[in-house]
């Protein structure tokens, strides 16, 4: 018997699961210098609830929110029995009312935006199909459930609407950055700079490690465009946090 392929094969099967396990403690670890057991989070854009999970696996209280209908309620019936998740079926912007979201193949990528779809639309990532939703306000989602410590938003090219929902500083935001669009970023930057004395900092796609100390927001700014372009990460997340 050749011990060393066995060991091989070995290694190769519990490899998986090894990475797996060591990305959910990374993540935890990340999330964890914003909340604190107890903490109310809205997640935004939760999808099918990655980040909502490690949320609650640090004893956060999740309000959920996730435009998609088919989404919302798959996301509905994965945490049914769970009293710290809230699931709110709608989408975020300015002002109450209601959107067309634009449906991708791929769920995690569907959006309001019409330039995001305009921009991002491939071979193989296509919007083929629409559908009207209501829209409401984080302002909206605060009177109901209360101030969040933290909120993430991921809302693919609609982070400025979103916060421009928001009157009520909250302690720790982030949300996405995409270099084709790193415009709609420095708005979002700006309007979050606008309710309070925010520092930032910006992590990789998937890192959850940030490439640059928090900064004030025109420091940040100007430096944005080395750590989110051609020569960098073409996408990523934007942390910031009150001083």
């Amino acid at each position: 018997m050749d011990l060393s392929r066995s060991a091989r094969r070995l290694v190769a099967m519990l490899t998986p699961g090894l990475a797996a396990r060591r990305r959910v403690a990374h993540e935890r670890r990340f999330y964890g210098q914003f909340v604190q057991s107890g903490a109310l989070c809205f997640d935004v854009g939760a999808c099918h609830g990655r980040v909502s999970s490690r949320l609650l696996e640090l004893g956060a209280n999740v309000v959920a929110i996730e435009a998609n209908p088919t989404t919302a309620a798959a996301l509905a019936a994965r945490f049914a029995g769970d009293p710290a998740l809230v699931v709110e079926a709608v989408a975020l912007g300015r002002e109450a009312g209601r959107a067309t979201l634009h449906l991708a193949d791929e769920a995690t990528v569907s959006t309001l935006s019409d330039r995001f779809v305009a921009t991002f639309t491939t071979a193989t990532l296509r919007y083929a199909r629409s559908v009207e939703v209501e829209v409401s306000t984080l302002d909206a989602l605060i009177q109901r459930h209360g101030v969040p410590a933290y909120i993430k938003i991921d809302v693919e090219g609609c982070e400025p609407d979103v916060l421009a929902g928001l009157s009520t500083a909250a302690a720790a935001v982030s949300f996405e950055a995409n270099a084709p669009l790193l415009d709609v970023a420095v708005a979002a930057v700006e309007q979050l700079a606008s309710l309070g004395a925010y520092v930032f900092t910006f992590s990789p796609y998937e890192e959850l490690a940030p490439a640059c100390p928090y900064l004030p927001a025109a420091a940040f700014v100007a430096q944005l465009p080395t750590l989110c372009g051609p020569r960098a990460a073409l996408t990523g997340d934007i942390y910031a946090k009150v001083m």
